[in-house]
């Protein structure tokens, strides 16, 4: 397969996804074909290289916005004629289905806004034990000024484990702040991919 081969059958598998971002795909993978043309490959292994054409073109469109793949659904099924059977169907069994639906958003939403909730209230916690840091500095400065150095020394012993706490707490905040993203990050892929259907072939 040439380059101008593999681009137009890409193109015309994304095609039905019109962006901007479409467009900045087939850049990026006409220009990583002649970088590796560069590098010493030949063109059909710069191709070979990349995989194959229909798995490129699902992964283009699960990266594209959830907006705009499920407007292309809804204007793919608005262009089929849908059995009126199946309208009327769909029309009886709102008041069952209906609620389910609602019902499903609603604890998918609460599911996501307690858990960056949970997320945002570690945060917190880790900037107060931050200010019991300088609180605990301040306080070791004032009881040496007094003279109590033995208070000094008990507000110094705490201060240190107040800022091994902090640092602790400030990684865990970091990973779990990551990791948290990185998972709802892979499930919106998955619900793109599955709006999105099947291979193409």
């Amino acid at each position: 397969m040439t380059k101008n081969e593999f681009l137009d059958k890409l193109q015309q598998l994304i095609s039905d996804y019109p962006s901007e971002e479409t467009e900045k795909s087939l850049q990026y993978y006409s220009e990583m074909i002649d970088d590796r043309v560069e590098e010493g490959m030949s063109e059909d292994e710069a191709i070979d290289s990349l995989g194959s054409v229909s798995d490129i073109a699902r992964d283009i469109k699960s990266e594209l916005p959830l907006r705009t793949i499920v407007k292309q659904k809804a204007k793919e099924r608005s262009e089929k004629n849908t059995p009126v059977w199946v309208i009327v169907l769909l029309a009886i069994g709102f008041p069952v289905w209906g609620p389910l639906v609602l019902t499903a958003g609603i604890v998918v939403f609460t599911v996501y806004v307690v858990l960056w909730s949970l997320i945002f209230a570690l945060w917190v916690v880790d900037v107060a034990l931050l200010i019991s840091c300088f609180a605990g500095v301040v306080s070791l400065f004032v009881m040496c000024a007094k003279g109590l150095f033995a208070s000094a020394f008990i507000y110094l012993g705490i201060t240190f484990i107040l800022v091994g706490i902090t640092l602790f707490g400030f990684i865990g905040c970091l990973y779990a702040t990551k990791g948290l993203a990185y998972l709802f990050s892979v499930v919106f892929k998955k619900i793109k991919k599955a709006i999105i259907g099947k291979k193409e072939e």
